[in-house]
């Protein structure tokens, strides 16, 4: 049953954790759905469905549209129930409007994940709007998901060059240190490897070039840029990383060698491959471009708290 976000003592929405997913029906918020609560099976982690009240308090046909909705959710509700028994899954309605109510969301879920495109509940939201009100406020990592993403989330949209992997864009900051570690547990979750690639920034034709960080010297300039992510990798021994560095413009590379994967990675801002690059420059042209699901991470979603 589909109800009325809970208040706390402080006025508040009630605390959701696990993974929440943003909806609102259409077909870009059908992808994320899926996407959620597959992905919510495999971390073994609750599903929150959460309904937003539309933009346009008043307007007759957003209300009657509202209703419906209403109706829909304790639908999708049912099908992700009958899609994983197992999951523990719930339709909660917040009564703000969907910016607002996505990022308190956010400030306890463990994951938030919305669709590229959307409308009625999510008025007018184009490709890059939901990252420039989310993502730069979400308290946890958000992933964005296209209209037509793979159903599983441990199999490839379309032949690539890492198809069926996960794909890390890493460039040495705290907000890309965040992503490594949610790229690698995700592939460990779903039983896939991770293709970690830095971009230094240039005109020109793409270059990409295989490296093994592991066998840097110890102390020297590649050793030490990769060795948080390696040191993350060993928390999860089964999972299989490969490492590369490219040359090109950060966004394209990275659209390129997405293609087919299961997810891309990265953080909002970033320095070295991606200096210079203000909130939403990369993340919006994947988001735009991309053909898998767009995990992104503003350095407010690692503060501790």
């Amino acid at each position: 049953m589909l109800t009325a976000a809970a208040e706390t003592p402080d006025g508040g929405p009630e605390d959701h954790t696990g993974i929440v997913v943003g909806v609102d029906l259409s077909p870009s918020c059908q992808g994320a759905l899926i996407w959620a609560a597959d992905t919510a099976a495999a971390y073994g982690v609750p599903l929150t469905i959460l309904l937003a009240h539309p933009d346009a308090e008043g307007d007759v046909e957003i209300q009657e549209y509202a209703e419906d909705l209403e109706g829909g959710v304790q639908t999708a509700v049912a099908g992700v129930r009958e899609r994983h028994p197992d999951l523990v899954v719930h339709g909660v309605r917040y009564p703000t409007p969907p910016v607002q109510s996505l990022l308190a969301a956010s400030q306890t879920a463990d994951l938030l994940v919305i669709g590229a495109r959307g409308w009625e509940g999510f008025t007018g939201l184009l490709v890059g709007s939901t990252a420039l009100n989310v993502v730069p406020y979400a308290k946890c990592p958000v992933v964005v998901v296209h209209p037509t993403p793979t159903a599983d989330p441990a199999g490839g949209a379309e032949p690539g060059p890492h198809a069926g992997q996960v794909v890390l864009g890493y460039d040495g900051s705290v907000a890309s240190n965040a992503a490594a570690a949610l790229a690698i547990r995700h592939a460990a979750a779903i039983g896939v490897g991770v293709a970690a690639i830095t971009v230094h920034s240039r005109r020109g034709a793409k270059e990409i070039t295989a490296i093994d960080p592991a066998k840097a010297a110890l102390g020297s300039p590649r050793a030490s840029f990769w060795a948080p992510v390696l040191l993350i990798a060993e928390s999860f021994p089964t999972v299989p990383i490969s490492f590369f560095e490219a040359e090109g413009r950060p966004g394209a590379v990275l659209v390129e060698q997405s293609a087919g994967s299961v997810l891309v990675v990265l953080g909002a801002r970033g320095r070295g491959g991606f200096r210079g690059l203000v909130m939403g420059s990369v993340s919006q042209q994947l988001m735009a471009h991309a053909k898998c699901p767009v995990g992104v991470l503003h350095p407010t979603a690692t503060e501790a708290d």
